[in-house]
């Protein structure tokens, strides 16, 4: 039997896979706006997370700050009234005389030396007080998961590039060539090693920027006046000085930022350029700086407040020095935190409209603004203040070791709480030079030529008052909680180092100001994000740190 197709009901339904054909498509359609809805969605409630953590991590890291405003004030404060460690017996080592300031102890010394001579028994900021310990604040931010590392760098210890400015040249040129020194030294035997020539290259570049003489290429800024006159914006961070393209070229050659903080290849911490060099130091507020302008160019501000012992300002009237050498050139700063830098005070009274940077002269034998802490000062900043020539190194090495040292009279007293460092572990007791006049007592002190002790003993002082707070906020997403304390010290560290954590670190610099009326904190830089964690500084590092 034959059968025959029907070919009109086939032609009947020329489509009738196209309706599933359109039912995947759409289904596709479907798919992919759903998957892309889901990611935008997890995009943004991550972006959120991020910003609520963010915004915990500030908080946090703000009232934290807050803190350390007072346990600078209170540092302050203990110090002025005989508690702190400027009456701790470290001083063993001295026998000067309160009162002779640089001529008793330093017998061979002009009567110049004086005008620095910190006062025994005055205040005295060492790596002893409670600040110079890095710290952690693990309650601020325990409900959100944030811990918050403190660490703190007294801008007094480092040296303070104004000093190019002097109107002493012969000053300024030894200023120039200490700049240089700590350039090259300042990551001595790394991967990452700037060598002379760089430096010169590097310390001349902050110098005519400095001046705003510098016709080298860099790059336009938003902040550039169009009409070129930017005479009017004084040097506030020396990060400012990689907007030229040298520095581009040293930084690429050394395949390493001058500016932070980092390991090498080699897992050496090496330190950014500006833990060994300042701006800040030097302050004076307007009326303090009226007040010597009006009093003549021979009125001497080593009683500057907050700064008792002549580095605030220019030399004061100690032992038998004598006064002069007013700090023109120094950072102003008025009761509100508005700064400037040097040049005649404008009669406004703004100190925003101060003239550029003008460093005053400085008489032989006052002492200079911004004198290095001889108690915290890193070896680099403390080598490079004398030209080997004049200094042995070996004398800086006994100074060195005599600050690590440890102070078994302080250890065995039980009159206070043992001091402990941020992982809960008990601090050693260092000593430390509570006065100037103190040197006396390094071995080869008087080897060193007279001349070369007096303009040595000028550019160092046992006090601070501008600090550099540093905070760095973790949040941890790793699944460890590093705020139990259950954990050894190797391991919180190889937990934070996750590139998991959510991090922020900021700086604020204050002015720690003592006046009549008491101790004020003055914010100079209230806040500013870096991108990089910052290192304490040893004397001598450990090879497993």
């Amino acid at each position: 039997m034959i059968l025959l197709h029907n070919s009109a009901r086939d032609l009947a339904h020329p489509r009738r896979g196209a309706a599933l054909m359109l039912s995947v498509l759409v289904l596709l359609v479907l798919v992919a706006v759903v998957f892309q809805i889901n990611i935008a969605t997890g995009t943004d409630a991550r972006v959120a997370r991020n910003d609520v953590a963010h915004t915990a991590m500030d908080l946090a890291m703000e009232s934290v700050l807050l803190d350390q405003f007072e346990v600078l004030k209170n540092d302050a404060a203990d110090s002025a009234s005989g508690g702190g460690n400027g009456a701790v017996g470290a001083g063993d080592i001295g026998g000067a005389s309160a009162s002779g300031g640089l001529g008793g102890a330093l017998g061979g010394l002009g009567g110049g030396g004086g005008a620095v001579g910190d006062q025994a028994g005055g205040p005295v900021d060492s790596r002893r007080d409670e600040w110079a310990s890095p710290g952690r604040a693990d309650t601020v931010g325990r409900a959100n998961g944030v811990n918050v590392r403190i660490l703190i760098q007294d801008e007094n210890s480092k040296y303070n590039v104004l000093a190019m400015l002097t109107d002493d040249e012969e000053e300024a040129e030894k200023a120039f060539w200490r700049v240089v020194r700590i350039i090259d030294l300042f990551r001595e035997g790394t991967d990452v090693d700037v060598d002379s020539t760089d430096a010169e290259t590097i310390a001349e570049l902050i110098r005519d920027h400095l001046l705003q003489e510098t016709e080298a290429d860099r790059a336009r800024l938003v902040t550039d006046d169009p009409d070129g006159d930017d005479r009017s914006k004084p040097m506030l961070s020396l990060r400012e000085i990689v907007q030229y393209e040298e520095i581009g070229r040293i930084e690429a050659n050394l395949e390493a930022p001058l500016f932070r903080d980092f390991r090498t290849e080699d897992d050496v911490i090496v330190h950014s350029l500006s833990s060994y060099l300042t701006t800040w130091t030097s302050l004076q507020t307007l009326e303090e700086m009226q007040e010597e302008q009006a009093e003549g160019p021979g009125a001497g501000a080593g009683t500057t407040q907050g700064n008792p012992d002549g580095q605030g300002g220019g030399g004061g009237g100690g032992g038998g020095g004598g006064g002069g050498g007013g700090s023109q050139g120094a950072t102003t700063a008025s009761s509100d935190g508005t700064l400037s830098f040097g040049g005649p005070v404008a009669e406004s009274g703004d100190a925003s409209q101060a003239g550029a940077f003008g460093a005053g002269g400085q008489d032989a034998g006052s002492g200079v603004a911004g004198a290095v802490n001889i108690n915290t000062a890193p070896p680099v900043v403390l080598k490079a203040l004398m030209d080997e020539d004049d200094l042995d190194q070996r004398f800086w090495d006994d100074v060195i070791a005599y600050r690590n040292e440890e102070d078994e009279e302080a250890m065995d007293s039980d009159d206070d709480e043992p001091m402990l460092d941020e992982f809960g572990e008990e601090l050693v007791l260092r000593k430390f030079f509570s006065s100037v006049d103190q040197l006396s007592e390094i071995r080869d002190w008087d080897l060193v030529e007279p001349l070369v002790r007096d303009d040595l003993v000028r550019h160092l002082g046992v006090s601070s008052d501008v600090f550099t707070i540093f905070l760095t906020a973790r949040k941890d997403t790793s699944g460890k909680n590093t705020m139990q304390g259950t954990m050894t010290r190797e391991e919180i560290e190889e937990v934070e180092r996750l590139p998991t954590n959510l991090s922020r670190t900021i700086a604020c610099t204050v002015w720690r100001r003592t006046t009549d009326e008491g101790v004020e904190i003055i914010p100079l830089q209230r806040w500013e994000y870096l991108d990089y964690v910052p290192w304490e500084i040893l004397d001598y590092p450990n090879e497993d740190r």
